[in-house]
């Protein structure tokens, strides 16, 4: 996986980056299917389940506020399965991780993902008039 990012990107892989960038897929296809892709930092790829679990807990409010990812999460445990996490990138440059999943989603194609957006996109920071 690592390879295409070099040879697309130019970035190195650095296997005690900081940074991330994961995938979760899907198990019950063959092959399985990505269906989110994101940046993070420490345990922030296994956020995902535990706020589906937490907005399940509050009830009918809760469930209101499932985003896709997390419906995804819930038919897949329903199935009695497990969500694959994946790290497919790690860098100590975070815009270089912003990079990797920006143009993983595109890749993949944001149809295909239950990502709300393209990734991350800075600001364009203009004068104050």
């Amino acid at each position: 996986m690592i390879d295409w990012i070099k040879k697309l990107l130019g970035l190195d892989h650095n296997p005690t980056g900081r940074y991330y960038v994961y995938e979760l897929t899907d198990p019950r296809f063959n092959p399985p299917r990505v269906f989110y892709v994101g940046k993070g930092l420490g345990g922030r790829m296994y956020e995902h389940e535990k706020d589906m679990r937490r907005l399940l807990k509050r009830g009918r409010g809760g469930v209101l506020r499932l985003q896709p990812k997390h419906k995804r999460i819930l038919e897949i445990v329903d199935d009695g399965e497990k969500v694959v996490y994946q790290v497919i990138f790690r860098t100590d440059n975070e815009a270089e991780a912003y990079r990797v999943e920006s143009w993983y989603i595109d890749k993949i194609g944001l149809e295909h993902l239950t990502n709300e957006q393209y990734g991350y996109k800075p600001k364009k920071r203009g004068r104050a008039a």
